[in-house]
């Protein structure tokens, strides 16, 4: 009665009456299983014969009961464990999407579903995969992003802040993604062996040497499972992108949009991607292709050497690069083309018409390159050159920024550059000259650990320059120890970097790093008799000779403990302060 449904007679298998007419069996149903009620209210009987004899009918009326009301408070939801912020900030305008959709250039606006639910259907691009970070505000410095690059939905989130990398990024993807799932033995085999396994990549999901029934310990024979299920798709569908807040919680997730959420934004015009090629011709920095037709881009380039190497970027972007394979096959658009380049093979001055086409429908993404040579003019280095900067780049500073190099040029119209550096602790000291801070326009020599007497070629600008460094005090007649001043000096030639020599400089500077040194080695002296070691470096931090019982090795610990803490309160530092002791008596 209480779930409206109608009991089957206990013993009745099989009904025979051809006895009753139409009508009746109309109005008589005999119930072999159970039946759901037709109305919510039933009459029922229930008989009960005594063996004394004594016989009992009892009629009853039920009514199917009305469910509960549901309860009204949230659900249980899941807050990835995202850092905290201990800096208020109030959204203005709303969260936005900045990515490749855009070049980067623009946010498109979350729109607010309800109260701290925030959301945007994305159409995917022609990668089939796209790269985002939130701005709070379209604001560069209110970045919600990732704590790794290219992470999936239900990542951790960090910020916001400002002076993010773009490489701190969630990665929405329709392709296909899968792993080998192994154990932690088998990963440390492959590792220690160096051979990789053909088919996806392998990744630790066991434990020690546990394997899955029937794999009889076989890396092949291991699962291979696909992380990107359910997401899987193709240029021009539709995903939905919701971000949670709640205060200082929140939560990014996505998925294939259904249904309303299905209908992309009105009113956006689409966004016109660019085409640029970069190349030895311009000394790798971008030159934009001019869109012929729908799909269709050229440019003509002037090469500066021969072969001359180049590449095509979609947006300026290195994470979107295309370039050949061994058998002439273009491959990408990703990150994945350093060293892999089309060349054109001619005479200094010669010019060429580099034509690319792109067609993407659906699962259809169809790639092709040509060029053609249109004729040849003269190259003037010197003039090419007069607006070039040089910057210096090493190990001084782990090669995390860089010193622009100072130009002169001499009565005879000669130019060159020059640049102080200081010698660290090691006595020597790696280094490389880079045209514009462009990393891919690395003036270096024909090979690594090259001193300025070893007889070695300068070469660049250009991007031949990954592990091939100067070794400034590695030759035992640069005569260096660490802490002396070098002056760094590269001479040109026809526009061209043609020499690069150093020489111990004698600093009018050099009594202020004596007095820096001398004033860091009484201050670490101090430290260590007082039991505090200073940080040399990862390998040797900073340290407590005796540490206190309640230090407990760091702060990280959770079974952290202080033991006879006391606040330390304006009495105790007053002229006629007593101390702690005197404090507490008081």
């Amino acid at each position: 009665l209480e779930r409206g449904v109608h009991g089957p007679q206990i013993h009745l298998h099989e009904l025979v009456d051809a006895q009753l007419d139409e009508e009746a069996r109309s109005r008589m149903l005999f119930l072999t299983e159970a039946t759901e009620a037709r109305g919510y209210a039933q009459i029922y009987g229930v008989s009960s014969f005594g063996r004394s004899g004594s016989n009992c009918h009892q009629v009853l009326l039920g009514q199917k009961p009305t469910p509960p009301e549901q309860p009204q408070f949230r659900s249980i939801q899941w807050w990835p464990g995202s850092k905290r912020s201990e800096q208020a900030w109030h959204v203005l305008r709303g969260y936005f999407l900045v990515g490749t959709m855009t070049a980067w250039t623009e946010g498109l606006r979350m729109e607010e579903e309800s109260e701290g639910v925030y959301g945007y259907t994305l159409t995917m691009g022609d990668n089939n995969w796209e790269k985002f970070q939130i701005w709070i505000d379209e604001d560069p410095d209110k970045v919600l992003h990732p704590q790794y690059s290219d992470e999936g939905s239900e990542s951790i989130i960090q910020g916001p802040a400002g002076d993010v990398p773009q490489a701190l990024c969630w990665k929405i993807s329709g392709t296909r993604e899968e792993v080998r799932f192994v154990n932690e033995v088998q990963f440390e085999a492959l590792e220690k062996s160096g051979t990789p396994v053909q088919g996806p990549e392998c990744l630790v999901a066991f434990g020690r040497d546990y394997v899955p029934p029937n794999t009889e310990n076989d890396i092949m024979k291991m699962p291979v499972v696909n992380l990107n299920a359910g997401l899987e798709g193709q240029p021009g569908d539709k995903y939905r992108i919701r971000l949670y807040v709640q205060g200082a919680y929140k939560r990014l997730e996505w998925s294939k949009a259904k249904g309303v959420d299905a209908v992309a934004p009105l009113g956006r015009r689409k966004f016109q991607h660019t085409f640029s090629v970069i190349g030895d011709h311009s000394h790798w920095f971008f030159e934009e292709m001019k869109e012929v037709t729908k799909g269709v881009y050229s440019l003509e380039v002037q090469i500066l050497k021969s072969p001359s190497n180049f590449q095509i970027y979609r947006d300026r972007d290195f994470d979107q690069g295309f370039y050949p394979d061994d058998a002439g096959e273009i491959l990408g658009p990703d990150g994945c083309g350093h060293g892999l380049h089309w060349k054109l093979q001619g005479e200094v001055g010669d010019v060429f018409q580099i034509t690319f086409e792109r067609q993407v429908h659906r699962k259809e993404d169809k790639k092709s390159i040509s060029w053609q040579h249109v004729g040849s003019k003269p190259v003037d280095f010197e003039e090419r050159a007069k607006d070039h900067n040089y910057y210096i780049a090493g190990s001084w500073n782990d090669f995390k920024d860089c010193k622009a190099m100072k130009k002169e040029v001499d009565e005879n119209g000669m130019v060159s550059f020059h640049q102080e550096i200081i010698i660290g602790k090691s006595g020597t000291e790696a280094m490389q000259i880079l045209l514009d801070r462009n990393w891919l326009a690395a003036v270096h020599p024909d090979r690594d650990q090259a001193t300025q007497n070893d007889g070695h070629d300068i070469q660049g600008p250009d991007d031949g320059g990954a592990g091939k460094y100067w070794a400034i005090g590695a030759d035992p007649q640069d005569d260096l120890a660490p802490g002396d001043h070098v002056n760094v000096h590269m001479e040109m030639s026809g526009g061209l970097p043609k020499r690069l020599w150093w020489e111990k400089y004698d600093s009018p500077n050099i009594h202020f790093e004596y007095l820096k040194a001398g004033s860091q080695r009484v201050f670490e002296r101090h430290m260590r008799l007082m039991g505090l070691i200073p940080w040399k470096s990862k390998d040797q931090p900073a340290r407590l000779v005796e540490p206190p019982e309640w230090y407990g090795n760091g702060r990280d610990r959770e079974d952290l403990k202080y033991k006879n803490l006391f606040v330390i309160t304006e009495a105790m530092l007053g002229p006629q302060a007593q101390g702690k002791g005197a404090v507490e008596d008081g």
